[in-house]
């Protein structure tokens, strides 16, 4: 199923993108609130993903992206965003496709992100990470989506446009916590 990632405007999709890290961070204090250590850590099957392991390979994925468009921005003036439509490229949406919430099939994993020991106060990282990324979005107001590049930091040989890796990091974050979402409520899952 092709999905449609384009907005009438920019600023209908940072307005998109800034409601959706409100409810991803909702989301994870709900899912967290009052778990132990070990159900954090606690995996559902070998090779699975603790909820903990979820959320740190969110902070692996974003963490160089964020360091980059604030990279960009200390380099580069901002313009007033044009009052134009938001229109992903291809290979932006095969990157969304990817990572959509609702796309079923399961990623591979690049060995620079998978998960590793995951300390218990992540959680205040994930919260001070949600705030950092509102900050980007809301200077994102002056800038061009569709032209403003970002590199990858898995390839040089790539480069995104900010809008279209935006939307990637936030729609990642969904797509990772329904995923330690899916962990807490298995029927195993301890209860301390």
């Amino acid at each position: 199923m092709r999905r449609n990632y384009n907005y009438e405007s920019q600023k209908d999709l940072l307005d998109h993108l800034t409601d959706r890290v409100d409810a991803t961070t909702a989301n994870f204090v709900d899912l967290t609130v009052n778990l132990s250590a070990d159900q954090l850590r606690w995996r559902p099957e070998e090779g699975r993903w603790s909820i903990a392991e979820c959320v740190s390979h969110i902070l692996l994925i974003d963490s160089p992206y964020l360091d980059s468009i604030e990279d960009i921005f200390r380099k580069e003036p901002g313009s007033p965003q044009p009052d134009a439509p938001y229109k992903t490229t291809w290979i932006g949406r095969l990157m969304l496709n990817t990572v959509d919430p609702a796309t079923a099939r399961r990623v591979p994993t690049a060995g620079a992100f998978k998960p590793v020991t995951v300390p218990v106060d992540f959680m205040a990282d994930f919260v001070r990470h949600e705030e950092r990324m509102k900050k980007i979005l809301a200077k994102s107001t002056s800038r061009n989506l569709n032209l403003v590049r970002v590199k990858s930091p898995v390839t040089n040989l790539l480069r995104f446009r900010l809008g279209e890796c935006l939307h990637f990091l936030v729609i990642h974050q969904v797509r990772h916590l329904n995923q330690a979402r899916r962990v807490r409520e298995s029927p195993n899952f301890p209860t301390q």
